[in-house]
C-alpha cells in the first residue's frame, strides 16, 4: 500500500511524542540501579579485572558500557555528565535496533504496520532505563538475532551476504549472552533452526557452520579479555565467590514464584474475561472469528488501563503491571495455535516467541526480582504477536483497508501509544512507587550526573557525598564504599575496592573471602552509609562481614546531611 495522507499523519505524531519521551528518559531521573551499571563500567574502563578485582554477577553485562566509557573519559579526562552520555548511547543503539526491525518488518507487513511496531520497540525498554543495563542489552542481542534470520528467510541473498549477516547474527546472541549467561543454554536450539532450515533450502549449508564459529570467535575474545589478567585457574575460583551472592541465592525463589501466582491471576483474570466478552460481541456484529478480535482487545485494554489509571488518581512505577507482557506471550501462543499451518507464523513463532520465552527464564534464574518484575523481557513475544496477527488478517488488497486491519493498526498505535506513555511520563526512581515527569526535581550541575534532573534530597545526597569523600579520604588512599548509591564510586575513581557494586549488595560471607583470598586488596578506608547498612550498632548486628571490617578498621569520622549519615573506618 502506498503512503497516504492519514499514514503520514500517523508517522508524524508518532515522531514527535517519541522524541518527546526519549528526552524525558535522557534528563529525568536516577536510581541505584543505574549508578550500579554506571560504576561497573566504569571500574572495567579503569581495567579492573573480571572475576579477580571484580565478583559482581552483573559484570559481563559492563563490557559494552565499559567500552564506549572508556572513549569518553579519553576525549574528556574524566565522568563529568558521563550518566547522560551513556543515555545518549544506549538511545542511539536502540534507535538503530529498531530500524533494523523496520526494515525486517517490511519483508512481512505493510509500511505503516512496520514502522509502528519499530516505533513500538524504541519506546520499549524493558526497565524504564536508556543507559546500557543487563535488559536491553539483552534486548539489542536478542532482537537483531531474530530480524537476521527472519530476513534472511524473506530474500534471495547471495552467499557473501548471507554469512555476512548471519556472522552478524552470532555477534548478537554472543552480546545477549554477555547481558545474560544463562543464554549461553540455548545454543543448540538455535543450531536446531539453522539445521531446519538448511533441510528446506532456506539457509545455506554454510550458515550452519558460521554461525557457531562467528559465536566460538566472540567466546575465544571474551576468554582471552579475562585471562590476560587473571589466570585459568583463578577464573574457576572466582566462581566460588561469584555465586555466592546471597542477595541472588535460588533457595527461595520457587516460593516467590508461588507467591506470585494470585497477583498475576488477580491481574490478568478481568481483562482476559473483558476481551473475550467484547470479542464476542465485536466477533457477532463484523462476522469476523470471535477470537481474533478478543486478543487484540485484552492487549488494547492494557494500555489503555494504566493511562486512565495515572491520571485518575491511581499512579504506577516503570514496573507497573508488567503483567501485560505474560498476557502478550499467552496471546501470541494462541494465534501460532491457531495459525500453525501458515508458515511464516511457524516462523516467527520459532525465531521470536520461543527464544523471548527462553530470555525469560534465563532472566528469572539469576534475577532477584519476581516474575512479573522480570516479564518485560517478553519483548520479542509483543513483536511476535503483531507480526503474527498480520498473517493471519491475510494479505490487504491494494487500495483497501479491511477491517481486520483497520482494528490491528488500530490495537497496533494504542499499545506503541502506551510504550510512549511509559517511557515518556513515568520515570525510574530507587524502589518502586509510583514516579512521573510531573514531580519536583532539580538539575545537577556537576558531577557524573551534571545534566539530569533528580529529586532534591537526591541532589544534596551527591552533594554531600562528594564533598565528604574529598575531605576525609586522601588522595593515595583505597576505600570501599559501602552505599547503594556505588556510582559516587566515581568520586574516587581508580581507588575505589569492592568485590561487588550492585544495590541490592548484603555484606556477608562474600566479602569475608574476597578480602582473605586477596589480602593485599583490603583497603585503606571503609565508608559505611547508613541508608543501606542501617546505623553502625544495626550493622555490626545483621552483617558477617561486619567482624572482619571490627578486627582491622577504627572508625574516625562520622559525618551526617538529612538522612544521609556516612561512617569512615581507616585502618589500624
Amino acid at each position: 500500500m502506498k503512503t497516504g495522507r492519514k499514514e503520514l499523519i500517523v508517522i508524524a505524531i508518532a515522531v514527535f511524542l517519541s522524541v518527546l519521551a526519549m528526552f524525558s528518559k535522557l534528563f529525568v531521573g536516577f536510581d541505584v540501579d543505574e549508578g550500579a551499571m554506571l560504576a561497573l563500567a566504569a571500574k572495567l574502563a579503569e581495567g579492573k579485572s573480571m572475576f579477580g578485582d571484580l565478583w559482581d554477577i552483573y559484570q559481563t553485562t559492563g563490557i559494552l558500557p565499559a567500552v564506549f566509557l572508556k572513549i569518553y573519559v579519553l576525549l574528556t579526562g574524566g565522568y563529568e555528565a558521563s550518566a547522560l552520555y551513556l543515555r545518549i548511547v544506549g538511545t542511539l543503539i536502540h534507535l538503530g535496533v529498531s530500524f533494523v526491525l523496520y526494515r525486517t518488518c517490511r519483508k512481512y507487513l505493510p509500511g505503516i504496520a512496520a514502522f509502528l511496531l519499530a516505533a513500538l520497540t524504541f519506546n520499549l525498554l524493558p526497565r524504564g532505563m536508556a543507559a546500557p543495563d543487563y535488559t536491553i542489552i539483552q534486548m539489542w542481542g536478542t532482537v537483531l538475532l531474530s530480524c537476521v534470520f527472519l530476513s534472511i528467510q524473506k530474500s534471495s541473498y547471495g552467499k557473501k551476504t548471507e554469512n555476512g549477516l548471519v556472522i552478524l547474527g552470532g555477534i548478537a546472541y554472543s552480546l545477549a549472552i554477555l547481558a545474560c549467561p544463562p543464554l549461553v543454554l540455548t545454543f543448540l536450539y538455535f543450531l536446531f533452526l539453522l539445521y531446519r532450515g538448511k533441510k528446506k533450502g532456506v539457509f545455506s549449508g554454510r550458515s550452519f557452520l558460521v554461525f557457531p564459529a562467528a559465536c566460538l570467535a566472540c567466546a575465544v575474545l571474551f576468554f582471552l579479555y579475562i585471562f590476560h589478567a587473571v589466570s585459568p585457574l583463578e577464573f574457576l575460583e572466582s566462581l566460588e565467590g561469584v555465586f555466592s551472592d546471597a542477595s541472588h541465592a535460588n533457595m527461595s525463589r520457587i516460593q516467590v514464584y508461588l507467591g506470585d501466582m494470585p497477583k498475576l491471576l488477580i491481574r490478568s483474570v478481568p481483562v482476559i474475561a473483558a476481551g473475550t466478552l467484547g470479542g464476542l460481541w465485536i466477533g457477532k456484529k463484523k462476522q469476523m472469528e470471535p477470537w481474533w478480535a478478543a486478543i487484540l482487545l485484552i492487549n488494547v485494554f492494557y494500555p489503555l488501563f494504566v493511562i486512565f489509571c495515572n491520571f485518575a488518581g491511581r499512579p504506577s512505577g516503570v514496573l507497573g503491571l508488567q503483567v501485560r507482557y505474560l498476557v502478550f506471550a499467552g496471546c501470541s501462543l494462541f494465534v501460532f495455535l491457531k495459525e500453525r499451518k501458515n508458515e511464516t507464523v511457524k516462523q516467527v513463532f520459532l525465531w521470536m516467541w520461543i527464544p523471548s520465552v527462553f530470555t525469560y527464564i534465563a532472566m528469572l534464574s539469576v534475577s532477584n526480582l519476581g516474575l512479573e518484575e522480570n516479564a518485560s523481557t517478553l519483548y520479542l513475544a509483543e513483536i511476535a504477536f503483531f507480526i503474527m496477527m498480520y498473517q493471519s488478517a491475510g494479505e490487504v488488497e491494494t487500495g483497501k483497508c479491511p477491517i481486520k486491519y483497520r482494528m490491528l493498526l488500530a490495537a497496533l498505535g494504542i499499545v506503541c501509544l502506551g510504550h510512549m506513555f511509559y517511557k515518556g511520563y513515568l520515570v525510574r526512581k530507587t524502589g518502586t512507587e509510583p514516579a512521573n515527569i510531573t514531580e519536583t526535581r532539580e538539575q545537577i550541575q556537576e558531577g557524573p550526573l551534571k545534566y539530569l534532573w533528580v529529586y532534591p534530597q537526591d541532589a544534596d545526597m551527591d552533594s554531600f557525598y562528594r564533598e565528604e569523600l574529598a575531605a576525609h579520604i586522601g588522595p593515595d588512599e583505597t576505600a570501599a564504599i559501602l552505599t547503594r548509591n556505588v556510582y559516587v564510586n566515581l568520586y574516587i575513581a581508580g581507588r575505589e575496592i569492592e568485590p561487588v557494586n550492585h544495590s541490592t549488595i548484603t555484606y556477608d560471607d562474600q566479602w569475608i573471602l574476597y578480602f582473605e583470598r586477596y589480602p593485599k586488596k583490603a583497603p585503606d578506608v571503609i565508608v559505611v552509609d547508613s541508608g543501606k547498612t542501617g546505623e553502625w550498632e544495626e550493622f555490626r548486628q545483621e552483617h558477617s562481614f561486619e567482624g572482619w571490617i571490627s578486627e582491622r578498621y577504627q572508625l574516625y569520622q562520622t559525618s551526617q546531611a538529612g538522612e544521609t549519615k556516612l561512617y569512615f573506618l581507616r585502618r589500624q
